[in-house]
């Protein structure tokens, strides 16, 4: 439809201006998915998942389409979509693996500042 062409440009723009802002993926995912660009959908959903910002919605989208798409594969295309969900698994928990990891090692220097790093919240050092 004419109207996903505006958007792109839009979510675009916003993209070439701060490529760190990672809600971009999200909003690609619907005009794809509107466009019936499944292949560009499943990669845009992937980033999404991994947005902070995005990763609730996301999820959720991600879940219904995959239902779909899982319980609806022939065994004539030789579980391409399987093969494509387990592969956006792994990377996925790449990602989450390497946050953790990442989290865990700021940690110690957030203790060390007295910034408690469960809440976020400054304490003084003789509460630590």
């Amino acid at each position: 439809p004419p109207l996903n062409l505006p958007c792109r440009s839009l979510i675009s723009t916003a993209e070439s201006i701060d490529p760190t802002y990672c809600d971009v993926h999200y909003q690609y995912a619907h005009v794809y998915f509107q466009q019936s660009k499944y292949l560009l959908f499943e990669e845009e959903s992937k980033e999404a998942l991994l947005c902070p910002f995005t990763m609730g919605q996301a999820m959720h989208n991600w879940n219904k389409y995959w239902k779909v798409v899982l319980n609806s594969e022939s065994g004539k295309d030789g579980g391409s979509a399987r093969k494509r969900y387990e592969n956006y698994m792994r990377e996925i928990q790449i990602e989450i693996e390497k946050a953790e990891r990442e989290e865990r090692e700021k940690e110690p220097e957030l203790q060390r500042k007295g910034i408690d790093f469960n809440n976020g919240e400054t304490v003084g050092k003789n509460e630590l």
